[in-house]
């Protein structure tokens, strides 16, 4: 599907569009308890983790989500498309609840590593047949520590969270560095709202099991989703506000990008769940190392062409081994607008978009196809495969017609 977007101004208000990274993790959590949730979004990520659940005997009714613990399934062949947070939470979970399986994805979730975990769980007692996707796994886990690098993923050890209270407890040694390491501190949250008596400190985790209890209520609001949003507004001179998100954490995550913006001087404001962002010519150029948090550095690059001086974004080294290689698409999609833009070690950002209408490709990337939504809203563009958006925000282009973008969606 191909995106004609003309030169448009959004504003107006919205809901968030909800958190894939939340609503995968309540979904996986109906292997260790019920879980009734509304407003699962519609994101193909989010469809496999439902259809992951589904194939091990997770019963789903509308929003329910119920737990069977004797029947659920120790052999099945599991296909988990392109997502990469199911497919690196699933393999810890299916090796604790041992049996024998065959994974498999799409060419771009083939490409993605898991060596790393792989090797965790196989020292762990786990039998794979490749350190890559397609493969076979047989076993059963029962060491309740286990050791594994942080370099490779954040989701890998968050599906070892799970399935380690899955197991009754243990305890995770991360080897430094860790990247992205919000992402645990999420999975860690939303298990001790939940009941589980976990702590991370350093690089261990310690999983001591706890009282659990059934999830019910909604999937929260995505910062970064929503920030696609925002940029578009402030590129094209407009004022959105975003409602639905949850409330700010003490750690650094996702809802920290509110923070970064305003301290470069854009008008960015949170309050009572609601995020107020508008046009000033008072924003100045960002220096970032976007190492904990990968996915933030396409947000900053949506913004960064609008800004006054030079945007760094440093600890890109991540980025290469997300949906697309981001470094490359990042830089090639400035490129076709016409922004100064270089990427030796880290991306340098300068300059407002000095050509109109180009015509470029999404890589098969959702949040590259949504850096280029913004960079054609204020200029003009066409953006082949943007129906990947769907990947994490199916109604990503609806929003922007809503808010003012002329935009047209043609096969």
């Amino acid at each position: 599907m191909m995106a004609v977007i003309k030169k448009s101004r959004i504003s107006g208000n919205m809901m968030a569009p909800a958190s894939k990274s939340h609503a995968i993790r309540l979904v996986l959590y109906s292997l260790i308890h019920d879980v009734n949730v509304q407003g699962l979004p519609d994101s193909s990520d989010v469809a496999m983790a439902v259809d992951f659940v589904g194939r091990l005997g997770i019963i789903r009714r509308e929003n329910s989500f119920s737990r069977h613990r004797e029947e659920l399934k120790h052999r099945a062949d599991l296909y988990f498309g392109g997502s990469g947070t199911t497919l690196r939470m699933a393999l810890p979970l299916l090796a604790y609840l041992g049996g024998e399986f065959t994974i498999d994805g799409d060419r771009t979730l083939r490409a993605r590593p898991i060596k790393d975990e792989v090797r965790a769980l196989s020292e762990a007692g786990i039998s794979f047949s490749s350190d890559s996707i397609p493969l076979r796994m047989s076993g059963r886990a029962v060491a309740d520590h286990v050791a594994i690098k942080g370099s490779e993923s954040s989701q890998s050890i968050s599906g070892l969270i799970f399935a380690l209270l899955m197991n009754g407890g243990g305890r995770i040694e991360i080897v430094p560095p860790i990247v992205s390491r919000h992402y645990i501190d999420l999975t860690c949250s939303i298990l001790k709202s939940l009941g589980a008596d976990i702590t991370f400190s350093g690089n261990v985790v310690r999983i001591n099991g706890g009282d659990m209890k059934e999830y019910s209520g909604h999937v929260p609001g995505d910062y970064l989703l929503s920030s696609f949003y925002a940029a578009a507004a402030y590129a094209t001179g407009g004022d959105i506000r975003i409602s639905g998100l949850p409330e700010q954490e003490s750690w650094w995550g996702d809802h920290s990008i509110v923070g970064v913006l305003q301290e470069s001087g854009v008008k960015s404001s949170f309050q009572d769940g609601t995020w107020h962002v508008a046009w000033s010519d008072s924003g100045n150029g960002i220096t970032m190392d976007t190492s904990q948090s990968p996915d933030m550095a396409v947000s900053i690059a949506a913004f960064a062409p609008f800004l006054s001086g030079r945007t760094t974004i440093s600890g890109t080294e991540g980025l290469k081994s997300k949906e697309s290689n981001r470094i490359l698409t990042i830089t090639r999609t400035l490129s076709a607008f016409g922004v100064s833009v270089s990427a030796n070690g880290s991306i340098t950002i300068h300059g407002q978009p000095s050509m109109e209408n180009p015509v470029l490709d999404a890589a098969g990337d959702h949040r590259i196809a949504m850096l280029a939504s913004v960079l054609s809203l204020h200029a003009g563009g066409r953006i082949r495969d943007a129906d990947c958006v769907s990947k994490s925000n199916s109604g990503f282009f609806r929003d922007l017609a809503a808010m003012g973008g002329d935009i047209k969606l043609v096969q």
